[in-house]
């Protein structure tokens, strides 16, 4: 059975602060490594957008509920402190 990849363009918009392990860089230099010879038969696909049943296997309704209500109309906002 391949091992498959789902990532999206979207993640390289992903603002962290500075320090943050989870940043920009961190998943270039991933993906990077990811296209070593060895990896060529890595199965790739584009992350779907989540739909809200599938956030609410892993979310509470209360978190989707709040995240809906400070969503911006477009672009981005922090959400965390």
């Amino acid at each position: 059975m391949p091992t498959l990849l789902v990532t999206h363009a979207a993640c390289f918009a992903h603002e962290t602060p500075p320090g943050h392990p989870e940043c920009v860089d961190r998943l270039r230099a991933v993906l990077g490594s990811l296209e070593a010879e060895e990896f060529m038969l890595l199965e790739r696909v584009e992350a779907p957008r989540a739909t809200r049943e599938q956030l609410a296997r892993v979310h509470p309704e209360s978190h989707i509920a709040r995240l809906e209500e400070i969503a911006p109309e477009e672009g981005f906002r922090r959400i965390d402190a």
